[in-house]
């Protein structure tokens, strides 16, 4: 919450960004005013590390900085910063980013290792056991149809989370939704 104040002192509005911390904003302004100027991060080259990215991500999302939020995504997804599946599903339900969701459940239920106990507290338990099943059932399958998985029946098997996602997307974005003028989410599964 942004909250304007006046400093009796000086006179001077001072800009209070509540619920902020230092480390995040400095890592804001590293990615808006990079020390080396010719050095600036690009989709290609993001330069910076997760946390950096993570702390402009959520700034953005919160000050509604939209093209620096698509930006920070787009740099979260490049394979040179290292973000987990499981870091990439959390982000992408905490800040409203259906393509970090869906990427990191779709690497999750394409892997072969079980979910561990701590990865289902940090998922959650629903999505865990979304994702278990779905994980299950390609390796039932094992006939190269692991495409079955991906794509819309993925989008299929979350449809409650995305339908959070673009609930909260929206609203960030400004625009007004009607949650009533999207289909029920039983008529998906």
């Amino acid at each position: 919450m942004i909250v304007p104040t006046l400093n009796s002192a000086t006179g001077d509005l001072v800009v209070r960004l509540n619920s902020v911390k230092v480390g995040d904003f400095k890592n804001l302004l590293c990615i808006l005013f990079p020390k080396n100027v010719l050095q600036r991060p690009t989709l290609q080259q993001p330069l910076h590390d997760k946390d950096v990215w993570i702390s402009g991500l959520a700034l953005s999302t919160m000050l509604r900085m939209n093209e620096l939020r698509e930006f920070c995504v787009g740099c979260l997804q490049h394979s040179s910063v290292s973000v987990t599946p499981i870091e990439k599903v959390v982000l992408g339900r905490g800040h409203a980013v259906r393509a970090l969701f869906l990427d990191g459940c779709e690497h999750l239920v394409s892997q072969d290792e079980q979910l561990s106990f701590r990865d289902g507290v940090e998922l959650g338990m629903e999505v865990a056991f979304k994702v278990s099943c779905l994980r299950e059932e390609r390796l039932r399958s094992r006939n190269g149809s692991e495409e079955a998985i991906t794509g819309s029946r993925l989008e299929m098997k979350f449809a409650t989370e995305l339908l959070a996602i673009f609930a909260e997307n929206s609203e960030i974005e400004g625009r007004d939704v009607d949650l009533r003028a999207i289909d029920d989410e039983s008529d998906w599964e």
